[in-house]
């Protein structure tokens, strides 16, 4: 497994399986005593509560690995960019919800698009995608056509179904300041940055990734409240339970200095930092 997949769900629940096989084997064996293996579980709870708390920590070993993926951006700036995967999810769509609440609370965010969702999606919810770009409110950014792991495709596939997103994007008006691109399933491979480099592509991935799918979603926005700093990347799905978690995100957060917008404008702060000190 490589370090691309290390922040997937699919590894995490390999982890879970993984170490429960081992503790029913350590039990039927009795190579341990039962005290023994609870104090590895809470050991393990220790380390999967600090990577979700302090999520920079790891984060700092993935960018060692890979440069060439941006999970956050490093500034002092009050500013952190809100992203959501998988627009428009179906009929069941949260999209005009979300841009209402963005109005609401003045922020922004990048809508990471599936063409094909797209040009199965009503009429009503492509003039609510393209009214909230032209508005400024959102940026389009490629995630592909629909909802799969981009890592199955093969070269041909992947190719093909990521030309008509990008297709698709510039269609809409304004087009996006920077081309931003975030696999399906969050599974990177060396062929997907090949052809980011090709087509002037940013991979993008993110450190602040609640647990929207699993029973512990109702914390999600006790979790975003905490863990959002400057710089920060947030990964969140066009879900049924997406803007209830937004709204107490922002109706209760106590950093509200924290600028929430768009990865254009972390990415302008980003560039700004070098232009600092670009006569070195």
């Amino acid at each position: 497994m490589n370090i691309y997949n290390i922040m997937s769900a699919e590894y995490i629940k390999y982890v879970v399986l993984f170490v429960t096989i081992i503790v029913c084997m350590c039990v039927h064996t009795e190579v341990f005593s039962i005290k023994s293996i609870i104090i590895i579980l809470i050991v393990l709870f220790l380390f999967l509560f600090i990577i979700n708390i302090y999520p920079n920590l790891v984060i700092s070993i993935f960018e060692l690995c890979e440069s060439k993926i941006t999970w956050r951006i490093k500034t002092n700036k009050s500013i952190a960019a809100l992203t959501i995967d998988d627009i428009p999810m179906g009929s069941a769509t949260q999209i005009k919800e979300i841009i209402s609440i963005l109005d609401e609370y003045n922020s922004k965010a990048t809508f990471f698009m599936l063409s094909g969702e797209f040009e199965k999606a009503s009429n009503e919810v492509k003039k609510i995608i393209r009214d909230a770009v032209s508005r400024g409110v959102i940026e389009l950014a490629n995630h592909g056509e629909f909802d799969e792991d981009a890592s199955s495709l093969n070269q041909k596939e992947f190719i093909e179904k990521h030309n008509k997103c990008d297709k698709l994007i510039s269609c809409i008006k304004p087009e996006p300041k920077y081309k931003f691109f975030r696999p399906g399933k969050g599974h990177v491979t060396k062929q997907m940055l090949e052809w980011c480099n090709s087509n002037n592509y940013i991979c993008v991935l993110g450190n602040i990734f609640p647990n929207e799918f699993s029973f512990l979603s109702f914390t999600n926005a006790i979790y975003l409240r905490y863990v959002v700093s400057n710089g920060s990347i947030i990964i969140l799905h066009d879900h049924k339970k997406t803007p209830s978690n937004l709204r107490n995100f922002f109706s209760k957060r106590k950093n509200k200095e924290i600028d929430i917008t768009k990865l254009s404008e972390l990415f302008d702060v980003k560039l700004d930092k070098y232009k600092q000190f670009s006569y070195i």
